[in-house]
Formats: C-alpha cells, structure tokens, sequence
C-alpha cells in the first residue's frame, strides 16, 4: 500500500441487479486511464437518505441513484437531513462534491439531458444500434457549469401522456398539452412535435409520422420503442437515457468527457449477459 486511496464513487438501486452503470462507469473510467472505484447496493427508500448522507461521511467522490429510487414513494417523515430534504424531493439523481462544500451538490442528470435531448431534436436521426439510441446522441455537447438552460417549448409542440414526470418540469410550460393517462388523441399526437411518454402505451391508435416528431419514452417497463419507430418517430428511449445520465455523471465527478461508443459497448456487452 503507497497511502494513497483510489476515489470511489456508489451507485445505488432497488433492486440493483441487472442494472449495467457499474459495469459501463468503470468501463469509461478505464478508457479514460483514471483510477476510479465503483460500488453498487441495493438500497429500500426508506433508507436511501441515510445512505446517501453515510457515503459522504465515508468520502465517496459521487452517487448515482436508480430511476427506480428517483421516482419510487418515498416517505419524507422518514429524511433525517434537512440538508439534502429537498433534493430528495426533487428528483435529484446525480450527487457530487465539490470543493469546500460542506454536503453534497445534487443534479437531476435524466432532466438536463432531457433538455439536451430537445435542444438537439433538428439532429437526431432513428436508431441505428442495438440499444435505442439515436444516430447522434443527444448529449454530445459536454455540459458546463450548472448544465444546459431548458429549452422554450411551445405549447402546441410538446405533448405529455401519462401521469407528471418530475424530469419533465423544466420542460413545460402552463399551457403544455398534457394527457395524464396512458392515451392521446391521434390529432394532439399529430400535432405535437416532441412527445414524452410516463407509462406503457397501446399503438395501435397512433398515427404514422411522415416529419420530424420525437418520442421521449420515460416509462416502466419501457413502450416497444421499435415499434414506435416503424411509424416514423424518433426516439429517444431508456436505454439511450442511461447513456446520457452515466456520461452526465462522469463529467460532474472526473471533469473528463467518456466515450460515447465505449459506453454504449458496455451497457450493450452487459444486457447481452
């Protein structure tokens, strides 16, 4: 031992297993020659606040939560830390240090690249790959500082299916067209320029898409994203969201900019298991 200790970074979940971060995290962190640690635990909401306020005790560099922490119930009487209460609340998924902080700096990494995802929808083309990512990723432009501003969106273009999203927040406007359950009129689908979906959909009602429409999919389990595109819709799925999230990650812990392809390779290699 040289006293020297690797930074080490938690990635957490309920259930964890199955899911690839830990996995495609050190994958990018070996293509970026850092030696960086990953450890992934199963973590019940009840007991989320007390982990993550025990990994910045024990000097944990970052935390990753699950989507399925980010937006399962969570009883707020049960947070001891009125420090990070209302980050908590607000779907923060992403924790990092930064200097001379006296607690975690908390981000929702799935909203910013959500923006990232509308502020690049002229470029996105249908997927190519394996996963459903699209031919440029949305999140190719590194972001800085406190992340990219969301977008403008005008009412009549974004049309929101299913019950409210806390990622999507940023995203609306007071006039955004919302449908809480999992249906839509063929017309608001055919007038809306970017869809975001929040539960599983029946298709068989949707129109086909001869323009530019993307499809946001934010439920689960995930809407037959191929289907989806076999209308004509671009989309950005939940695959190619955990791409996006993971790089966000990265960024904020290291200041480096991990590969795309290298991310994309590992979390592809894993589900392939």
């Amino acid at each position: 031992m040289d006293g020297i200790t690797e930074p080490v970074v938690l990635v957490l979940g309920h259930p964890i297993a199955g899911n690839p971060a830990q996995f495609a995290l050190e994958r990018a962190f070996e293509g970026l020659n850092l030696s960086w640690r990953v450890l992934s635990c199963d973590v019940p909401h009840l007991d989320l606040q007390r982990a993550i306020d025990g990994a910045w005790v024990l000097g944990f560099r970052g935390v990753l939560l699950d989507q399925n922490l980010v937006h399962g119930e969570v009883d707020i009487a049960t947070v001891q830390s009125p420090a990070l209460t209302n980050q908590l609340v607000a779907g923060c998924d992403l924790y990092f240090r930064e200097q001379d902080s006296a607690h975690w700096s908390a981000v929702n990494a799935l909203s910013l690249f959500l923006q990232q995802a509308v502020k690049s929808d002229a470029a996105i083309e249908p997927a190519s790959s394996d996963l459903d990512s699209p031919g440029k990723d949305p999140s190719d432009e590194p972001s800085s500082g406190d992340g990219p501003q969301a977008e403008t969106i005008p009412a009549p273009d974004l049309l929101c299916i299913g019950p409210p999203h806390t990622s999507l927040v940023d995203l609306l406007t007071p006039d955004t067209n919302i449908s809480p359950i999992a249906w839509a009129s063929p017309e608001a689908i055919r007038n809306a320029n970017i869809i975001a979906l929040t539960q599983q959909m029946d298709l068989d009602n949707w129109p086909a898409c001869d323009e530019a429409k993307l499809v946001i999919d934010l439920a689960n389990p995930p809407n037959a994203v191929e289907e989806i595109q076999t209308l004509g819709y671009q989309v950005v799925g939940r695959e190619t969201i955990r791409i996006g999230i993971l790089r966000e990650c990265i960024q904020r812990w290291t200041a480096e900019n991990p590969d795309i392809e290298v991310l994309t390779e590992a979390v592809e290699e894993y589900l392939a298991l």
